[in-house]
């Protein structure tokens, strides 16, 4: 499970190769054919996989039971139900090469438990208002989650525990419980556990979370991720994060945990804390965007982060806060129009800001009175700014660690 997000998505579309290449010889239709879904899913199993056919109008209510098979297509219809009351809705176990298609889902249980198999498809599912979660995943292997709608599940839409090289992928994860779409798990003494997950183009909305990364080197892109209770994406150790569009969320719109991580071209808007919280170390951030938010623009919070052209216009606090920020570097950052500071600097040490700007903020353009030691300022702009083009300006210059190089700053102290 220390696959690269590529490498894994490359898995799982081998898997699905796979999955269309199962021979289907015999094909039972439920219940033309056999009254019984799980009969006819112990036939086929039994004599070399195939199909189950279950009628649209066929209404199961009794957990389907996919064990110890290999090569097993069950496909329903629009209108095909599976309604349980005393467990889950659909249990695959010791299994693989199984698909799972066209099916209403909802229980007292899970929806959809995958254990301990491998090269799984589930697609075109609507798994809504089971009292657990909507799908949940247990020791598996290259999965496919795919156009699927997890809706008012009790807990999270999905969630996964000990599962590597799964592709999540244009699902729809709304007014679920908990998370819209949980991925990976932390060890016992919280470290993230490597499983390469691909989460892309999903929609999460009016989650308590949206979508969430518990483990490292999982890829998150293009996803709309919106009005969730709580933070919109969270992501974890050596993640990546690109060109996700994340907004209204009530806590912070990106939160980024652990070592490392690259953030790119996301935008996050108005969302009811910061656009962006950083609390791990290493972050690359690259033309991101965060407008609008009910704090900062964006939060750097006892750790240290790379940054490249990315905007943050229009927050009701800070566009750019940093705090006990060590050995950061900003480059052609902007941080214009925000209620407070564009750039509150906050015992920030061994800092470089190059080519940076800051105008028209409600308070100072750069608010350097809590400046550490050891930073370079190099051909950075302020202008037009309430009150000061650069606070403590005057006490950061005396201080003979600290450089400042070509700078445009026409108001300070």
């Amino acid at each position: 499970m220390t696959r690269a997000p590529f490498a894994a998505a490359a898995a799982v579309f081998l898997a699905i190769f796979l999955l269309d290449s199962v021979a289907s010889a015999q094909t039972v239709r439920v219940p033309k054919d056999e009254a019984d879904v799980n009969v006819a899913i112990a036939t086929v199993c039994d004599t070399g996989g195939g199909t189950v056919k279950i009628d649209n109008k066929f209404t199961v209510t009794d957990t389907i039971l996919i064990a110890d098979c290999t090569g097993l297509r069950l496909q329903g219809g629009s209108r095909t139900l599976v309604d349980v009351t005393g467990g889950n809705g659909i249990e695959i176990s010791n299994s693989d090469t199984i698909r799972v298609e066209r099916l209403n889902v909802t229980s007292d249980g899970d929806g959809v438990v995958i254990l301990d198999s491998d090269t799984i498809e589930i697609r075109n599912l609507t798994v809504a208002d089971n009292a657990n979660n909507g799908i949940s995943g247990f020791g598996s292997d290259f999965v496919l989650i795919q156009n699927n709608t997890l809706s008012g599940n009790g807990d999270s839409g999905l969630t996964t525990l000990e599962c590597g090289s799964w592709r999540v992928e244009r699902n729809q994860a709304t007014g679920n419980g908990a998370s819209g779409i949980f991925v990976g798990e932390r060890t016992e003494s919280g470290a993230a556990v490597a499983t390469s997950f691909n989460v892309v183009r999903n929609r999460a909305i009016g989650n308590d979370d949206g979508i969430v990364s518990g483990g490292q080197f999982n890829e998150f892109r293009d996803n709309r991720i919106e009005g969730n209770a709580d933070d919109g994406l969270v992501i974890n150790e050596s993640d990546v994060a690109t060109r996700n569009k994340i907004r209204r969320n009530g806590g912070d719109g990106l939160v980024a945990l652990g070592l490392g991580g690259v953030i790119g071209r996301n935008r996050s808007d108005q969302n009811g804390e910061s656009g962006y919280q950083i609390e791990g170390d290493g972050a690359i951030l690259e033309k991101n965007r965060g407008d609008r938010n009910e704090n900062d623009g964006i939060d750097i919070d006892g750790s240290s982060a790379s940054m490249s052209r990315d905007r943050f216009l229009r927050n009701v606090d800070d566009g750019i806060d940093l705090d006990d920020d060590m050995l950061g570097i900003y480059s052609r950052v902007r941080a214009d129009r925000n209620a407070d500071d564009g750039i509150e600097m906050e015992d920030t040490e061994g800092a470089l800001f190059e080519g940076c700007r800051a105008r028209r903020n409600g308070d100072d353009g750069f608010d350097g009175s809590d400046l550490g030691s050891d930073n370079s300022f190099v051909k950075n702009r302020a202008r037009n700014n309430t009150d000061l083009d650069f606070e403590g300006f005057s006490d950061a210059v005396s201080d003979t660690t600290n450089v400042f190089i070509d700078n445009n700053f026409k108001n300070v102290d």
